[in-house]
């Protein structure tokens, strides 16, 4: 069935009528089907959603969707549209600075519901300030009574479908207003380029409040392909699972960021691979953060035995403001490589490498889809750069969002941009990225704000970073943050801990010999931190600017030996407080946290603990490579939070990892 509805709704409203029992959301846990749904049950339980939502609210208004990863975050999703409420997608925070950003979204959107579960109502009830509270409903999806047809108003196409509120790499978080035609164009372009159809299985382990994984999760809807769900948790925990899900169900379409592909081809073991037959994944797509190289050569040589094909890789290029998917390739190929040279980039042309030391890998990213337009435009002049010239990537198609949510202004420098050499007046998306276009093929090179000048020379933040990655094995691949601070350029970089690893002194003067070596860069400072010392976004990107402001104002959590940036704070040395005891608290339950593999807000800090051995010894691994403090098992085993922070608390010090969330 080809979709010839005006919206996703009444998409999900027709093949429930005509697919009815056909699955299309499967909830995979440890390898095994825990849920499923049908396109039936889907649009019963979305009905239900609804009917909730008409009881305690408007049309129009904004609804958080703030369920754990599974099909109650499908339903309410799906129930949000069909009310004609705008969704609000979110995750239940699991650190105080993710609820931070929870506050900010509530704050901004003026959200007046939130769709969660029944385990996790009270306690996002007793998490929220009581401002936000009044104003606010909170519905348990999964105790919704049965609704019979749902008799509201149909969405309109130019109705607001939901917010997305971006991942805040490159500054606050800000809400994309996706109306159902952006949905619909957007989801039109990603079908076509990944030729899904309703014969095939899609795999995703992707956030479902994240850009890529949401609107991966329309897919099932609009192109009826049966899409088999896992927890991003269990991905990041063991990223097996993700390519055992791909061969049990014989998937075509699975994908994710650059960093997973690296994951899967460093922590995979040789033993697994002899379970896995990947020949039926045609459509591999990676993006959302710059698609490396020498990752797509290391993930086909680690699994070409598997039956995987080099030319299944499928580098693409989007971002939420284009409500996600922006170009790829048209027709099956290798990825498009070229190896430039750096020194022609710094100065905005397109030319072959000469030699090795002056050497810069792009990835293609294919060509736009459907009505689309992408041009390089030089962003100050505002003109069109012709072919092999850097600009800043300009997009224009119906999948464009509307804007950002409550803020005008931005909404005008971003959305409504017009080239000054085009007098037809049409509106472009400036993306704020780098990039150039050589015979059709669109080549990103960065981020604007994120570019580092040094006497001229333009540095891209990504390439130091990964030459100083590959210049140790105690490093930690794609954990590291590059910027300029005064007068020199920073790096600030992840090491993993271990028993008796190397010194700093020795990692930092292999980062900089390689760096120097590679770019002819000389890196002012290096500054390691332990493993999640980087600041990330709710997805997993770096956090440049950020790190640079954490390192600005001597905040950082250097390994012990390494000097915290400028000079010695006068509170270096002074006794613990009641302030570094809440620190420690949040520490202590981020990490309890992941180890559970429940929200944070979840997590009580009067409650025993009750672990297992098993489970006892890894949360006191991560403990100690945390925190760098230890606590014998059968503490840990039995413990509450509580207990283990008084525990550890003489061992803490304002400038340990300990005060660090």
């Amino acid at each position: 069935m080809e979709p010839n509805t005006h919206t996703v709704v009444s998409l999900m409203r027709q093949r429930a009528e005509t697919d009815h029992d056909r699955p299309v959301y499967t909830l995979l846990a440890q390898g095994k089907v825990v849920d499923q749904l049908s396109f039936a049950t889907l649009h019963a339980r979305a009905t239900a959603v609804a009917a909730q939502l008409a009881g305690c609210s408007a049309p129009g208004d904004r609804v958080l969707v703030l369920c754990p990863p599974g099909l109650d975050y499908i339903a309410a999703f799906f129930g949000c549209l069909l009310a004609g409420r705008i969704a609000v997608p979110a995750y239940p925070p699991r650190s105080p600075r993710h609820m931070q950003r929870l506050h900010a979204i509530f704050d901004d959107s003026q959200a007046r519901g939130i769709l969660t579960t029944r385990a996790l109502g009270e306690p996002i009830r007793a998490a929220l300030d009581p401002g936000t509270l009044a104003r606010t409903t909170i519905v348990a999806v999964d105790d919704a009574p049965a609704a019979g047809a749902w008799d509201g108003p149909t969405p309109r196409a130019t109705d607001v479908a939901f917010l997305q509120y971006t991942s805040g790499s490159t500054g606050a978080p800000k809400g994309v207003i996706v109306t159902h035609r952006n949905l619909m164009a957007n989801s039109a372009m990603m079908q076509d380029a990944f030729q899904l159809d309703a014969g095939q299985v899609y795999v995703s382990w992707l956030p479902l409040f994240h850009d890529m994984g949401l609107m991966g999760m329309v897919q099932g809807v609009y192109a009826g392909a049966h899409e088999v769900i896992l927890s991003p948790l269990e991905f990041i925990a063991r990223p097996f699972r993700w390519l055992e899900a791909i061969a049990t169900y014989r998937a075509s379409v699975s994908g994710g960021p650059n960093f997973a592909y690296e994951l899967c081809a460093a922590r995979i073991a040789d033993g697994d691979l002899r379970a896995l037959d990947l020949s039926s994944w045609r459509r591999a797509f990676n993006g959302s953060e710059p698609v490396q190289a020498e990752t797509l050569e290391r993930f086909t040589r680690r699994f070409e035995a598997c039956g995987f094909r080099h030319q299944a890789h499928y580098p693409c290029y989007g971002l939420a403001e284009a409500t996600l998917f922006v170009s790829g390739a048209a027709r099956p190929r290798d990825p498009v490589m070229r190896t430039l040279s750096k020194a022609a980039i710094a100065e905005g042309a397109l030319r072959d490498a000469t030699d090795a030391a002056d050497a810069k890998r792009l990835v293609g990213c294919g060509q736009a889809f459907g009505d689309e337009v992408i041009a390089i435009v030089h962003p100050e002049q505002r003109t069109r750069l012709p072919d092999g010239q850097l600009g800043e990537i300009w997009v224009s198609s119906e999948a464009v969002a509307a804007g950002y949510w409550r803020n005008a202004p931005a909404t005008v420098e971003t959305f409504e941009a017009v080239l000054a050499d085009e007098p037809d007046g049409r509106c472009y998306l400036r993306t704020g990225d780098l990039g150039l276009i050589e015979a059709g093929e669109l080549y990103v090179a960065g981020r604007i704000k994120d570019l580092i000048i040094v006497r001229g020379q333009n540095y891209y933040p990504q390439d130091i970073e990964v030459v100083a990655q590959q210049s140790h094995p105690a490093l930690v691949a794609g954990a590291g943050a590059a910027f300029e601070a005064g007068d020199g350029v920073v790096l600030v970089q992840e090491l993993r801990r271990t028993s008796s690893g190397p010194s700093v002194a020795e990692v930092t003067a292999a980062i900089k010999q390689a760096v120097v070596e590679a770019l002819g860069l000389e890196l002012s400072q290096v500054v390691l931190v332990p493993t999640r010392g980087v600041p990330r976004t709710s997805s997993g990107k770096i956090q440049r600017r950020r790190t640079r402001q954490l390192y600005l104002d001597r905040t950082l959590e250097p390994i012990p030996g390494e000097p915290i940036p400028g000079a010695a704070s006068a509170a270096a040395h002074a006794p613990v407080t009641a302030v570094d005891r809440t620190a420690l608290e949040g520490a202590l339950r981020s990490i309890v946290a992941g180890v559970l593999k429940r929200p944070f807000i979840l997590v009580d800090l009067e409650a025993p603990l009750g672990l297992d051995d098993r489970a006892a010894s890894l949360l006191g691994e991560r403990i100690r490579a945390e925190l760098g403090m230890s606590l014998p098992v059968p503490i840990v085993a039995s413990a509450t939070v509580s207990a283990l922070v008084d525990q550890l608390l003489p061992a803490a010090s304002p400038a340990s990892p300990a005060s660090g969330t």
